[in-house]
């Protein structure tokens, strides 16, 4: 799983953006900028195209496995894609979750979270996500 994070073959946005200042395109344009080599697959339901990329409407339309997932959309989007991701059948091999609004916002964020986090363990076979988040200024890992 190490290498899937760290050093991905490939790497998804989830929540990729065509508007320049939203998170989603912010993400994808650092790693496009960055020189990766690796399959980018910007992931956006509405989009053709983002940064001259092709875009999918979701992990399971991606051509080849996914590495590594970026999750940039709103915290109550993510428990249902990644359930989708897990029903699927498409393996990710490491996933981060850029997104606010989990335990530090209440008890339905903080149920939320327990719900991702008991899926990422339960679907090891389908899914193996260390949960990164930024709370408050500070990195929180979870594994």
């Amino acid at each position: 799983m190490l290498s899937a994070l760290f050093n991905p073959a490939s790497v998804a946005v989830i929540g990729a953006s065509r508007e320049p200042g939203k998170l989603g395109h912010t993400i994808l344009r650092n790693i496009i900028a960055s020189g990766y080599k690796g399959k980018i697959y910007p992931i956006n339901p509405n989009a053709d195209t983002i940064l001259d990329l092709k875009c999918y409407p979701d992990i399971k339309s991606t051509p080849t496995t996914v590495d590594m997932a970026i999750f940039c959309i709103p915290a109550p989007y993510v428990l249902p894609t990644l359930k989708g991701i897990v029903d699927s059948g498409k393996l990710i091999k490491a996933g981060t979750i850029i997104s606010a609004g989990f335990r530090e916002t209440g008890s339905e964020g903080a149920q939320w979270e327990a719900a991702i986090n008991k899926l990422s363990t339960t679907h090891q076979d389908g899914i193996l996500l260390a949960v990164r988040r930024l709370l408050h200024g500070r990195l929180r890992l979870d594994y």
